[in-house]
């Protein structure tokens, strides 16, 4: 089968040791792409472009792009790549994740087909530790309240889709105000313009969990902060209902919490009375959590 109408766009940011296996991984898919851009965010050596360039002459009839820009985080990276894309459909993947073979060709066979109300199809994923993200299987409408939840839900990851170009740039892309949560946030916004989307039983991400990288990076502390800013705009843009709001303010507490709980277990109770004015403690682990936050305040 000739190249299909595909542009995928790969951020990288410090990280160009893993960079050769995410080109290769798709360079070498059982369906090739059209075009890949490699966006690099202001790392601070040329080693990205060294590598991209070594690919611009590939035999699989590839358009190899390679774009630098200053730092600014992954929304603006991807941006910058969507200004750039050619093709009808798009993906992205981070520079320190892989596809496996299948994945294009998989999600194309899903989403070349459907109609102009659809924005997507989506897939699975098998983080490093060989554990399955799985998902339920939508097809049709799905509700905010169903993005980034594993098993019922929907991925809330942006290299879990094969994205129709034209529904990302009808909603203007990523919010480059967002450091976190900005793939659930692009989800959101898709669904909230009424884009449906489309759910087939096919892994194909593999996933490194790595501290530093462009779109899971940050420390503990920032990763909360931004994560409330995006949960700020979710409650100003009605993306969910109260419930859902409070269930998903009081998981961003308590997974801070759980980060600096023995570093700084003074700090972690004082977080933890907010955490549960959102909702009540569950569990054995919260409830202890509840009693002594209660013992010292």
């Amino acid at each position: 089968m000739k190249n299909a109408s595909i542009t995928v766009i790969i951020t990288t940011y410090n990280d160009s040791e893993y960079l050769t296996a995410a080109i290769n991984s798709v360079i070498f898919q059982a369906l090739s792409p059209k075009q890949l851009i490699v966006v690099d965010d202001g790392s601070e050596n040329n080693n990205a472009c060294k590598i991209t360039n070594n690919y611009i002459n590939n035999k699989n009839g590839i358009k190899v792009i390679y774009l630098k820009k200053k730092n600014g985080g992954a929304s603006s990276a991807r941006n910058l790549g969507l200004k750039h894309v050619s093709e009808k459909f798009i993906t992205f993947l981070d520079a320190d994740d892989q596809m496996l073979s299948n994945n294009l060709q998989d999600k194309f066979n899903a989403v070349k087909d459907l109609n102009h109300d659809y924005f997507g199809v989506y897939g699975s994923n098998m983080t490093s530790e060989r554990v399955k993200d799985s998902f339920a299987s939508i097809d049709g409408l799905a509700a905010t309240s169903q993005v980034g939840k594993a098993v019922e839900g929907i991925p809330g990851g942006s290299c879990s889709y094969l994205f129709k170009s034209e529904a990302i740039k009808e909603i203007g892309g990523y919010d480059e105000n967002l450091y976190n949560n900005e793939d659930n946030d692009l989800i959101i916004r898709l669904i909230k313009n009424n884009k449906k989307c489309k759910g087939i039983d096919s892994c194909g991400i593999l996933i490194f969990m790595r501290k530093n990288s462009l779109s899971r990076g940050g420390d503990t502390r920032k990763r909360f902060y931004d994560t409330m800013t995006f949960l700020d705009k979710a409650e100003d843009r009605n993306y969910f209902d109260k419930e859902e709001l409070l269930f998903r303010k009081k998981t961003a507490y308590l997974i801070f919490i759980r980060s600096i709980i023995f570093t700084k277990p003074i700090e972690a109770l004082s977080y933890a009375n907010i955490a549960f004015s959102y909702g009540k403690p569950i569990g054995f682990k919260q409830k202890t959590i509840h009693f002594l936050s209660k013992l010292k305040y």
